[in-house]
């Protein structure tokens, strides 16, 4: 029986939690009033006033007042609640779109320097989810002639030529998923004609630093497996926004600084790429965008959570895995680094481009577009948008295969082709014989895939066919118009050729660090001349 001094405490902590549920539900209330009036404040300021920026919407408008408004109730969000709210908008997703969700696990692969420890405690049985986005239209005719992706050497070994991209989402490294930017994602298949593989790398504080990198690195490896997908690296482009951008620029350092196969360039979408937040526009432009600046005591601080403990590993935010912009930025693949003229991280990202540039060896655009704000790609609503998803399209059919070839030509020897073997631990594994083939990738884990015969009697043709052609000039694979000259100066004008290439009205603008094209031509014609 329980004496008057337990009833009383238990009458205490009964009242207690009623008050603070009241309070928690006032505050709500307080959050909604407080949003309608914000919201039909600046309904008619944009209307009767016009808007903060000249080329803003209604919807842009009322989306960075809304945010500026909620920041004043960031104490009743956690981020459970946060993570649960983002994730339920997945009716924008259009109908084209097909999405393919992927489970794979996590294998031991032998990685070096700061992944090291975490690598060497998988022990094969944890999983990584991520998921395919394409269009259905497009994935219709991709598969309309069959295995076309498939290729199958002597040795019995499935290759895939299939072009993808490999995206990291954004998010603060704390919250967002692959599910959240499916739309983006659909759009960014479409503009590009590729496949979109988006990875669910782990989020902090469960998973900090190098967590996300980690899974990063291992969803990169399960896609040039040849276990796995047996995508080849120069086929693959990675991309990622935000949070994500600044995990794509760690994660190409570390696969250079590792020597490990590198994709054939990367697109940032806003890359957060200094955690330092030491750069001028976080001020300067906090009032433009949505996104703000964090606050050393908030709760979820992102930098605290991703370098949680904060106070034993605050040194680490120079690191270069961490604030890519303090790395040595050469010998990365070409890159396209778009940012909006008013979004808070734009110093860093046009020092992000300069710095690359400079080394003189990293192919660099830059696009900064008026008046848009943070991650603005994602916003189908801005006709800006739009034209950043047509100059991806532009980055990836034009300029990514021009740079590989200036690559190949400046090192006849270095093959794609090549098997990498370490550090990777990608050998052919014993184990069970899976008969499926899939036509462009395995979404499963397949140890060993056997061909059909259908597959090997096509290669057996292809190879036959390859053995029997003579060998292909490579400005004829180019399709650059032969200049009649003699044997003797061909080189000089083959140099001559790439040089105007390379010299076209649209990269000149977003390149640093590159001669003009009267100059390059001029010098080549003297040679050839004398």
């Amino acid at each position: 029986m329980a004496t008057p001094l337990q009833n009383t405490v238990v009458e205490q902590a009964v009242v207690k939690k009623r008050s603070g549920s009241s309070w928690l539900l006032m505050e709500h209330i307080s959050l909604v009033t407080s949003q309608t009036k914000v919201f039909y404040k600046n309904l008619f300021t944009h209307h009767f006033h016009g808007p903060r920026k000249p080329s803003w919407p209604v919807q842009l408008s009322l989306l960075v007042a809304l945010s500026h408004n909620i920041r004043n109730y960031q104490h009743l969000g956690t981020l459970e609640r946060i993570r649960l709210l983002q994730n339920f908008p997945n009716f924008l997703v259009p109908l084209d779109a097909l999405i393919t969700p992927v489970t794979f696990r996590v294998r031991p692969r032998g990685l070096q320097g700061i992944l090291a420890d975490l690598d060497d405690n998988e022990s094969g049985t944890r999983e990584l989810t991520g998921e395919w986005v394409v269009s259905k239209k497009h994935w219709r005719e991709a598969n309309s002639d069959g295995e076309r992706y498939i290729q199958i050497d002597q040795h019995g070994h499935r290759t895939s030529t299939e072009k993808v991209f490999f995206y990291l989402h954004g998010g603060g490294y704390t919250m967002l998923s692959a599910k959240t930017h499916r739309e983006m994602n659909y759009r960014l298949s479409v503009k590009t004609g590729m496949r979109v593989f988006a990875v669910n790398y782990g989020l902090a504080p469960e998973h900090p630093f190098p967590g996300g990198l980690h899974d990063a690195v291992h969803a990169y490896l399960y896609l040039i497996d040849i276990h796995g997908c047996a995508l080849q690296p120069e086929n693959i482009i990675v991309a990622g926004d935000s949070a994500g951008g600044g995990l794509s620029m760690a994660f190409l350092l570390y696969l250079r600084d590792h020597k490990m196969p590198m994709p054939s360039g990367g697109v940032l979408f806003s890359p957060w790429v200094d955690l330092t937040l030491a750069h001028n526009s976080w001020e300067t432009n906090k009032e433009f965008d949505y996104l703000y600046k964090p606050e050393p005591e908030d709760p979820l601080n992102p930098i605290k959570l991703y370098l949680r403990p904060y106070d034993e590993r605050s040194h680490l935010i120079n690191n270069p895995y961490v604030s890519p912009l303090y790395a040595d930025l050469s010998n990365l693949p070409p890159l396209l680094i778009q940012c909006g003229d008013c979004e808070v991280l734009r110093d860093e990202c046009v020092a992000l481009a300069r710095r690359a540039s400079e080394t003189g060896s990293t192919f660099t655009m830059l696009e900064r577009y008026e008046d848009m704000p943070h991650v603005f790609q994602a916003f189908t609503f801005l006709d800006q948008a739009r034209k950043a998803m047509d100059a991806v399209g532009y980055f990836v059919k034009n300029v990514v295969p021009l740079e590989q070839q200036k690559a190949a030509n400046r090192n006849p020897f270095n093959s794609h082709q090549r098997n990498y073997s370490l550090p990777l631990f990608l050998s052919r594994a014993t184990g069970p014989v899976s008969q499926k083939v899939d036509k462009a990738t395995c979404t499963t884990e397949d140890r060993i895939i056997t061909p059909s015969p259908q597959s090997v009697r096509r290669e057996k043709e292809r190879l036959a066919a390859e053995s029997q052609r003579h060998e292909v000039d490579k400005d004829d694979v180019l399709e650059i118009p032969r200049l009649p000259s003699r044997s003797s100066s061909q080189p000089d004008l083959r140099k001559l050729r790439m040089s105007l290439m390379t010299g076209k009205k649209d990269l000149n603008a977003f390149t640093f660090g590159k001669r003009s094209v009267a100059e390059a031509a001029t010098e080549v014609v003297q040679e050839v001349v004398a």
